[in-house]
């Protein structure tokens, strides 16, 4: 509680200088405007440039309005991002566009559970404490000459590639973020995956063509390579910045702060950590052989004679059986000790031991509200085919990728999602430019139709290459606010990271995706769900 104020005022007590007054209306609708222009730029220019453009049985106009919102909302950010991922929730069935129950289901189905769910799987080793370990091994591995600043980039960079194909990357560059911030800060020196399913018919489906190990690989020589190229970059870089050699005493005193961090982790390893281990290579192998049409999988005992290419048992069924049997099985063998001991003063602790997966951690880093906008990307693609805004889009502005070459497009659509992601966050960018890709494609001429998922696998993996900017979960974003590197710096020299990504992205799309996963290039089509009750036209009603 605050002071009770006397009644005599004591005449010693020095008094509170005067407040500088506001003086006129139009200060304070500039500091109005000043601490609240998110707000009001991202409230007014909608209402103003959208509102009365309305029409009220169009229903194509309707959902291309609120593309359009959830653009400009996107990018200005006047509200949480996940809450702009319930605009369609409300939008579209206030006007008449689908039902409240069609909307939500977008929001809910196998690709969204499978990201929800292997979201939950990537914190395991972050979560026993194994990622830390493997990180300071790579940083202290070595003597003192091991730590000038090529070196440690090298250290880093690799640490940080390695760790976040098995565990979580935002964790990964914190971690690793903080460690190297720290150090350096002490010397004074200056130096520095979201696809969506393309929506078919209910009696339809898509082939498993992304199945986790076709997609592993696809993804990890093409991460190799831009791992090497922006590698080599970033050794360029540092010889143009750096114009003497580390002395001798600054490497030594770097050696002895990462060492200082590697003993604050225990010697011996704990048994958390070895099961950590071992369930994630049991879950690897899980995934890597449940199912593909190179090799019999496991899961063939569910599959159709029919489709022998639509696997009843997908990834996100493997995902699910293993956080249920992390969050059972305990971290320890403690338990039998209840068995064993003789005397009751040998007893361990008497209350529950924590799974190996502790949900505590998962529910911290785990950011379910994100789901919200991919459910919203997928409403986007089901109302526009449902009202017909899909064929206008591949008649006019979806020609400016279409009407071009492959080659062409494909390198436009990937363009386009660079730059989008470097202006806005990631999945933002993703929700937003792939349903236009995707209608735009599907009712495109021969060969967009049967190669949409190379323009759809594109942007998925290209709206990773927001290096320049520091949006909220992200790399980039650990790396100005835990690593105090200015905006204008990381633009300077992201910029050319994005374009080696770019490019090489683009190569692998053009010559090693269609010879995975469509190695006779007849193009990727739906497939009939087996069991699915065909459509039959309905008789014509006798004349009387």
């Amino acid at each position: 509680m605050a002071p009770k104020k006397g009644y005599i005022p004591n005449p010693f007590k020095a008094k509170e200088p005067p407040r500088t007054p506001i003086t006129g209306f139009g200060m304070r609708i500039k500091n109005v405007c000043f601490n609240n222009f998110r707000g009001l730029i991202g409230a007014i220019v909608p209402l103003c440039a959208l509102s009365w453009q309305s029409e009220q049985n169009d229903h194509a106009k309707t959902v291309e309005l609120v593309w359009m919102l959830m653009f400009w909302l996107f990018l200005v950010q006047p509200v949480a991002i996940p809450a702009t991922g319930l605009v369609p929730v409300f939008l579209f069935p206030m006007a008449g566009v689908i039902s409240s129950i069609e909307a939500c289901s977008c929001y809910m189905n196998e690709n969204i559970v499978l990201y929800l769910l292997t979201a939950m799987l990537l914190v395991l080793l972050n979560n026993s404490g194994v990622d830390r370990r493997i990180a300071l091994w790579f940083v202290c591995s070595g003597d003192a000459c091991q730590y000038s600043a090529k070196r440690l980039i090298f250290k880093f960079s690799s640490a940080a590639f390695f760790l976040s194909m098995f565990s979580n990357r935002l964790i990964i560059t914190s971690v690793l973020t903080q460690y190297a911030t720290s150090a350096i800060t002490k010397l004074h020196v200056a130096l520095q995956l979201c696809i969506l399913q393309v929506f078919v018919p209910k009696d339809k489906e898509y082939p498993d063509i992304f199945n986790y190990l076709a997609y592993s690989a696809f993804a990890f020589p093409v991460a190799f390579l831009m791992f090497i190229f922006c590698f080599v970059y970033h050794m360029q870089l540092a010889n143009s910045a750096l114009q003497h050699c580390m002395p001798s005493a600054q490497m030594e005193e770097l050696r002895s702060h990462f060492i200082r961090f590697k003993q604050e982790i225990p010697t011996k390893v704990s048994l958390h950590e070895k099961l950590s281990v071992l369930f994630l290579i049991i879950m690897l192998c899980m995934f890597f052989f449940r199912w593909c049409k190179w090799i019999d999988g496991w899961a063939d005992f569910a599959r159709s004679d029919e489709a022998p290419l639509l696997p009843k048992v997908k990834d996100a069924t493997v995902a699910a059986i293993f956080v249920i049997l992390l969050h059972t099985v305990p971290k320890s063998y403690s338990f039998f000790k209840f068995l064993d001991v003789e005397k009751k003063s040998e007893l361990p602790p008497l209350k529950p031991e924590s799974a190996i997966l502790w949900w505590r951690f998962v529910d911290r880093n785990v950011n379910y509200a994100y789901y919200f906008v991919f459910g919203a990307s997928l409403s986007l693609v089901y109302s526009s085919i449902k009202t017909g805004l899909a064929p206008i889009i591949a008649e006019n502005m979806g020609t400016i990728i279409t009407s071009k070459s492959w080659n062409d497009g494909l390198f436009l659509i990937l363009f386009i999602t660079s730059l989008l992601v470097n202006v806005m966050s990631s999945v933002p960018a993703c929700t937003v430019f792939l349903p236009f890709v995707l209608c735009s494609s599907l009712d495109a001429a021969a060969p967009w139709p049967g190669k949409v998922y190379v323009a759809a696998l594109g942007v998925g993996i290209a709206s990773s290459f927001g290096f320049c900017c520091p949006f909220l979960y992200t790399p980039a974003y650990f790396c100005h606010h835990t690593g105090k590197v200015p905006i204008r710096k990381m633009i300077k020299y992201s910029f050319i990271p994005v374009w080696i990504c770019l490019i090489t992205l683009f190569v692998a799309l053009m010559i090693w995706a269609p010879y995975l996963f469509d190695p006779e290039d007849s193009g990727v089509m739906p497939l009939d769900v087996p069991g699915a009750a065909p459509t039959t036209p309905a008789e014509p009603t006798p004349e009387n």
